[in-house]
Order: structure tokens, then sequence, then C-alpha cells
């Protein structure tokens, strides 16, 4: 961020413009990776360098993560663990992928804003979890993960035998965020549901 001078009542931040009234001071900041960026904008509308902390490791380094899922709420999970440096393997469809591959707009050559979005920074692994070969793989894969992040519709991996009280006999440490839309009771809780919330 250059110095910027603005007219007073207002202070802006590369595109963004804030209407301030009395306020004396605004602060921002940003992370890129492990490194944070402070700055604040003084009374007479130009930003300068607060501070800046490298923390020499992220919080979550040396975690490992399996994401068996597809479209929001699994995917921006796993986003949010690996922006805090965890190691997360996304776990797709074969040949079809995450189902968030196809929804547009898109960048050159056909990737979509979105999938690329929530998936930065993750390993993807391919596998056919209605096969006996890919079922095996993934419950080898998590006898060795820390968390594993299921959105699949309630009971979808208990019947493949991926589920906690499975998964949990291979790794009694692990840690299994299911996540649904509505809930695991309740008369709602078979619908399926796409947010990240």
């Amino acid at each position: 961020f250059p110095d910027i001078h603005v007219a007073s009542g207002s202070r802006q931040c590369g595109n963004l413009t804030y209407l301030l009234g009395d306020f004396f001071e605004l602060s921002a900041g940003f992370a890129i990776g492990c490194i944070e960026f402070r700055y604040r904008c003084d009374p007479v509308g130009r930003w300068r360098r607060h501070r800046v902390v490298n923390m020499s490791e992220p919080p979550l380094k040396g975690l490992t993560v399996l994401e068996v899922g597809i479209a929001m709420a699994g995917p921006f999970c796993g986003m949010m663990l690996a922006d805090y440096g965890a190691e997360v393997i996304k776990i797709e469809r074969i040949e079809a992928g995450d189902e968030s591959r196809n929804w547009g707009p898109f960048f050159p050559g056909r990737v979509a804003h979105y999938f690329a979005a929530v998936n930065r920074d993750k390993k993807s692994l391919a596998l056919d979890l209605k096969s006996t070969d890919g079922v095996e793989v993934l419950r080898r894969l998590a006898s060795t993960a820390d968390v594993v992040i299921d959105n699949f519709r309630l009971g979808a991996l208990d019947a493949l035998g991926l589920g906690y009280d499975s998964l949990s006999q291979l790794n009694p440490g692990l840690v299994y965020c299911s996540i649904s839309g509505f809930g695991a009771s309740g008369p709602l809780r078979e619908t399926r549901a796409n947010d990240v919330a």
C-alpha cells in the first residue's frame, strides 16, 4: 500500500473507500501465508505500515486432514485448515471430481473460480468409494490422519464403512467432523444442503 491522500471525511485503500465520519484512525490487515501485514490510516488519509508479524511456523503445520466432501461446506472447512498450514488431502470422485469444478464463471482453461478459491493449497486424490479398493485406500489414509471432514448426506459414509465408528477403531485419536445442512437429528436430517455455514 503506498501512502494515499484523499479528501477529508473518507479514507481509500486500493479500490475501497471508507467513509469515516468522526473516526480518527482506521486499521486494515491481511495475511499471505504466514506473514501478516498491518496498516494504519493516519488522520490525513495516508496508509502507513504499522507492523509485520512473521510467524515461524503456521499453527496447524504437521496436521493431516482428509477432506471427503463436495461443493461448499466440506471444502470451505478444508480451505480454512489449509490456510493455517494443515496438509489437506481432498478426496474426489474419479473422472467427475468435485461438482464445483463445473460451476462458472471460469478462468482460462475452464478452471472454476469457486473451485480454485476453496481448494487452494490442497492435494487431491481421486478414489472410487463405491469400490472395495477405493474404500481400503481411504481407510489406510484415515489410519494415520489427524482429521476427517465429511459433508455427504447423513449416513452415506457409514454405509461404506467410512463413518466415525469404523475409522475411529483404526485411529482412536481421529477427529471426525461431519457437516450437514440440518444436523444429525430432526425431520430434515437426510435433506441435502449446499451452504458454507
